[in-house]
């Protein structure tokens, strides 16, 4: 057996995980972990980077055992927010993928909306003013827009009543 292939044995063990639990975390089956474990199957670059992802691994000790197993912590927010991450159904992951890169637009828009209305405070302090209510009001309306999309994705998910 390769001694990747004992490294990815190392984290799961270390994360107090199942083997299943494990590979539904990476989108994996069973068997491809338990085959990987035995060193019946090989660890790929794909692999490696998904465990590193999702696992908060280093890629240089996966790879070849250098430094520590994991990257610094992340924050506590981001914890919770992946343990209920990996609660979601596949379904449910990818929409919340589909909202954050969302956010992460407008807050690029914010940022450039930002910087333009520095450039023009120090220009006309009136236009200044003028800018952060459009600013905010345009906030405010792709964030009620955010909200009627979510509303109408979960009326409209078949999943999204309970059992």
């Amino acid at each position: 057996m390769e001694i990747i292939n004992q490294r990815v044995k190392e984290i799961r063990l270390t994360l107090g995980l199942s083997q299943a639990k494990f590979a539904k975390a990476i989108s994996i089956s069973n068997g491809y972990i338990a085959g990987i474990e035995l060193g019946n199957r090989k660890v790929n670059d794909r692999l490696i980077k998904l465990i590193s992802i999702t696992f908060n691994v280093r890629e240089e000790w996966l790879k070849n055992g250098g430094g520590s197993m994991f990257i610094a912590q992340p924050n506590q927010s981001a914890e919770l927010a992946f343990a209920a991450f990996k609660e979601l159904q596949p379904e449910f992951q990818n929409y919340v993928l589909m909202q954050i890169n969302q956010l992460l637009v407008i807050q690029r828009q914010g940022e450039k909306q930002e910087t333009i209305s520095q450039q023009q405070a120090q220009s006309a302090p009136q236009e200044q003013a003028n800018l952060d209510i459009e600013a905010e009001l345009a906030s405010y309306r792709r964030e009620l827009e955010l909200e009627k999309k979510a509303k109408e994705k979960s009326e409209a998910s078949p999943n999204s009543k309970e059992a």
